[in-house]
Parts: C-alpha cells; structure tokens; sequence
C-alpha cells in the first residue's frame, strides 16, 4: 500500500530523492498523503467505467499516528511543564536567556520546531530587528528541512544554510516581497511559480530576487534542479530597500541560524525520522478501518434477495412480454406462491431475504485493528497506555513502568533539541543581542554562557504518599531514629492500659539501648530531597526580567516599582513582526502571522 502512494504522489519532476522523501514525510505529517488517489472510498467505477481497486480510493477513516506520534513527543519535550528551565550561577545570565525566549515567542517556535523535525531535521534562524523607540527586538522563524538545504564542517557545525521553495508571482508582488520583475529580468506573472531563495552565512543573511521555475541557465541547466546547491556568486541579490531592516554588523562571527538533527541515524545532512518505521502501520490502520465503517453501512440496508419468480415475473411470462421492474426500497415485492403448470412441473414458492453480515468479522477486525495500532507505537517508542483497558486499579509506579519506552525516546529527543538544538541557538542569538544592544542583555558578561544550561524536569511528580514517605525516611537519616529495642505505642488508651498492666505483672521492662544518631546534615538532605523530587529551578520573576532590561538584575527592587507587582505589559512583549502586512507601520505591527508565501 505504501509503494502504491509513493508512485501515486504528485512529485515534481526537478525534486530528488531527498526532497522526494521529505516531501512524502511532510504530507503523512500533515495528513494528506492520500489526496492524490483518485476516487473516494465508497466509489466502485471511476468515470468511463473503470473499476476503482482499493489501493486507488481515499480511506475514509484517516489514522494519523505520525502527527500523533510528533505531538506527543514535541508537547513532553517544551510543553507546560515538561518545558525545561534555563541554569546559570548568575542570575542575570538565566533572567536575560528567559527574557529573549519570552520576548522572541521561542517557546511556541520551538513547539513547532518539534514536530516539524520528527521528519528527521528542522532549522530555526533568528535576526534583531529594530522595534518601537529604538528598542531592538529579536524574531525567530522556523523552516521545514524540505525547504533547506545546510552546509556543515568536519565538527557538525553550521557553515551556511540555504532557504529555497517555490511561491506564487502575487507573493513576489505584494508588499513582503515587492518585486517586479524576476532574476531573469522578466516581468513577475500573478499565477506564475518562481522560487524564494536566502542565505543565512556567516554574520549575514541574503535575500535573492526571485527566479521562475523552469528557468534555464546560461549553460542550459534548469534552476529548479541547483536551486538549492547554486553559488550565492550566480544568485541575483536583492537592491537595497527589498531586505528587511538588519544590523549585520551585530552578527559579528555568528550564523544566526541552527540546524537541529532529530534522531541518530538517517542520511546527511538529516536525521532519523521519529515514526518513518510506523508509516506501514498507519497506512493499514487506515484502510482497515475504512472497510470496517463500509460494513456498518451495508449492515444499516443490507442487500435484498429474492429466491424464486415474482408475481410480475409470473404475469410476464403468461403474456409473453418481457419487463424489467427494480425494487427500491419503497416499493412492495410481491412473490409468487407454489403452482403446477400446464407441462406437469411443479413452481416453487417464491421467497427474499437480506443478505446480513454476522458480527463475528467486524470483531475480529477492530482486534487487528488494536493489535496494529500497538505494533505501530511499539516499534517507534510512543506511548501504549489506554485508560480504556485498565479494568484494575494499578499503582503509579506501574503507570510510569508502561511509558518506559516512551520516556527512553523523550530522553533521546532531549537531548537533539535541548542540548544540542535549543540550548547553542539560545547563546548565539544572546551574543547578538548583546552586541545590538539589547536591554535585556544589559549586565551579562558573554564569557560565562559556557556555564549556561538547561535544567529537565521528571517525568512523574511524586505522589502524597511518595512525598511523605521521603521526608520520613530524610528526617530519621538527619535527626536519628528510634532504637531497635523501642516499640510503637497503640493508639488507644486501652492498649496503653493493657500494656502498662502487662508490664508490673512481668517485671520491670529492661532499659532500651541509646537511639541511632543522625547520618546527615541537612543540607546533605536537602540536596537528597532535590535529587528524589528532580525539582527544576524557578524561573526568573517577570520583575526579575523587567529589571534586567534596566542593567540591574541582583539589586533589591525599589518600593517605586509598581511593575514588579504586576504582569509584564502584554504590548511590551509583542514582537514587530518581520514580514509587516499591507498598510501597516513599521514598528508597530504586532501580527504573529507568518508570511504568505509559507507552507506552500
């Protein structure tokens, strides 16, 4: 079934196998891998006649694992709070790294960099843009690894990083664009397709007039086959007034751009899809269901039978005329009943039934159906708990022993978009900051943001009886324990009585020997604490940010300070957008929309 949605995808004649294999993961991810089939599940004929086979149809009940797979992985990696904290043995190091995260919405962009990487890469690049009153502002934008095409050294690191996807002729007209005519010196048609090309390099980033595809170059080779590998020397650059506003003296030595891997293994410059290997398994979901919903249907008006003659039949034959009659489901079949006929043979009794399905299959496919499902998120390391199956209690410990597997491949993704991925592109665009001058960074010696780190949490909060359980056995190992010899006193007077009378019938109890001192300080303890509970540092207060962009970060707040009481001015976080709509005034557009020509 898969080999036949790959020969069935409308891929473009100058893709190759790398774009043709992100392209097909990109439309599983986003659930329209089956839009180029021809016929809907429930057509039987195409048009002219032809038989419509199975693997030609849409199923009708889509089962989309992967984007359920990608959402799950990317949501306990940076949403609520599975997000990780930002560490520093300076305040203002931790406060300044929050307050960009904030100010540029990385927190949602990195959401978005998670599940757009499960394919196997992703790449987040980010600029300084002058805001309201001169303030710099920074933006981060995300790209599909379709859409990029990444140079890396001997080390793993970023050299440059290519954009490069096709987009209307009215988006290179409109005002994010605004060119008129293309690469080649032609006029821009409105429905023409021409391809956005920048280049993120070394301490700039070039944005390049557009060329329409199919074009050829002065050798005779086709642009749309080198879009992504052509010499930035053979690129028509953009004139002045066409690039957006950047300081590119800021960016110093500094790519701002980052190229996130997402799993060990698959093919440069990309890696491991997260649930490439359960595509199969999604693609038989999905059709078996469909086969199962058109049995419920059938079974609501099943098909009628009818065994013997009619009494329409009947009549026809005694005046030797032949009609045709159809029986919908309004009409009323009469059938005939048991005759001799002249010739000496006997007619039987008409008879109809309805041709029911039994509910055996129907079971027996919603099983195979569960048993895929699992097979599916077994072998890409997702989550197999289903609540619906849990007819005993169970305990905690046991829920957490399920997602072991799961846990394992969130650990393994942490590792790709937090240390390798969030955490050096955190620092790049810190060292830019700084060197625009950007009120947050104020304060913030750039040689300590080798320290900086981040700070996962557990994957289970310990429960009531965990927790208490804990500070008991801590508070014995500081303060010391009862003796051996000690017994627990009852808990009603009675017993205490009974025990008392016990012990003047017996004799004097013998002396108890000394209770155990205390093995630990407390503050051996309390770091003990933090290791059991895993417990993540508080993030910086808002004032502690507010505070940061004033260059005082460790001083006492002032009783001046009504802002510290109070949430940070919701307009003070929004960013100017980099791509400003129709009309608007630069500096002061606050849309998050991305622009028109992404997604194409």
């Amino acid at each position: 079934m898969l080999k036949n949605l790959w020969n069935s995808f409308p891929f473009p004649e100058w893709a190759d196998q790398r774009t043709r294999r992100l392209m097909f993961l990109d439309a599983a991810l986003d659930g329209n891998l089956y839009n180029a089939l021809p016929g809907s599940f429930y057509d039987d004929l195409l048009t002219g006649g032809r038989r419509l086979f199975l693997r030609d149809r849409r199923p009708s009940t889509p089962y989309n694992l992967p984007r359920y797979v990608a959402r799950q992985s990317a949501r306990k990696l940076f949403a609520g709070r599975h997000a990780p904290k930002f560490t520093h043995p300076d305040e203002k190091v931790a406060a300044a790294a929050e307050g960009l995260m904030r100010e540029g919405f990385l927190k949602s962009r990195i959401l978005q960099a998670a599940v757009w990487g499960s394919v196997g890469s992703v790449a987040v690049t980010f600029c300084i843009l002058p805001g309201g009153e001169g303030i710099p502002r920074i933006v981060f934008d995300v790209w599909r690894s379709v859409q990029c095409w990444p140079v890396l050294d001997e080390l793993g690191e970023l050299k440059s990083l290519r954009i490069a996807y096709p987009i209307l002729g009215k988006q290179v007209l409109g005002p994010k664009l605004n060119f008129s005519r293309d690469a080649a010196g032609d006029l821009v048609g409105p429905q023409d397709k021409y391809w956005f090309v920048r280049d993120y390099l070394t301490g700039r980033e070039i944005t390049y007039v557009p060329w329409k595809l199919g074009t050829r170059l002065k050798d005779g080779t086709e642009v749309d086959r080198v879009i992504l590998r052509l010499p930035p020397e053979e690129m028509v650059q953009a004139p002045k007034g066409h690039e957006p506003p950047l300081d590119y003296a800021v960016l110093g030595d500094v790519l701002p751009a980052h190229w996130f891997i997402n799993l060990a293994g698959g093919e440069y410059p990309d890696g491991a899809s997260t649930w490439e290997d359960a595509l199969p398994f999604a693609c038989e979901i999905s059709y078996t269901m469909s086969n199962l919903g058109r049995g419920v249907r059938y079974n609501g008006t099943p098909r009628l039978a009818v065994v013997g003659p009619t009494v329409y039949e009947v009549e026809d034959v005694a005046r030797n005329r032949q009609m045709t009659f159809d029986f919908d489901s309004g009409s009323v079949l009469r059938l005939a009943g048991g005759a001799s006929t002249g010739t000496g043979q006997t007619r039987e009794a008409g008879d109809a039934k309805l041709l029911e399905m039994r509910g055996n299959g129907m079971k027996a496919g919603l099983d195979y159906i569960e048993r895929v499902r699992k097979y599916g998120l077994e072998i890409v390391g997702a989550s197999r708990k289903d609540p619906d199956r849990s007819h005993w209690p169970q305990s905690g410990k046991a829920m957490e022993m399920l997602d072991e597997d799961n846990w394992d491949l969130i650990a393994e993704l942490r590792t790709s978009y937090g240390d390798y991925g969030l955490l050096p592109l955190i620092k790049k665009a810190m060292t830019v900051a700084a060197a625009a001058g950007h009120p947050l960074m104020k304060g913030v010696e750039l040689t300590k943001l080798d320290q900086l780190a981040l700070d996962w949490p557990a994957p289970y909060l310990p429960g009531a009886q965990e927790f208490y359980q804990y500070a008991q056995a801590l508070s014995i190992l500081v303060k010391g324990g009862p003796s051996p010899g000690d017994q627990t006193p009852s808990a009603s007077s009675k017993d205490t009585e009974g025990a008392e009378g016990k012990e003047g019938a017996e004799g004097k109890k013998p002396q108890n020997a000394p209770a155990p001192e205390g093995i630990l300080t407390v503050e051996k303890a309390r770091k003990l604490l933090d290791l059991f509970l895993d417990m993540p540092p508080a993030s910086p207060p808002v004032a502690v940010q507010q505070r940061a962009r004033e260059g005082d970060v460790g001083t006492e707040p002032q009783a001046s300070r009504p802002e510290e009481n109070q949430s940070e001015s919701a307009g003070k976080s929004l960013l100017t957008n980099r791509y400003p709509k129709a009309g608007s005034v630069p500096g002061k557009e606050t849309s998050l929309n991305p622009p028109p020509y992404r997604g194409q």
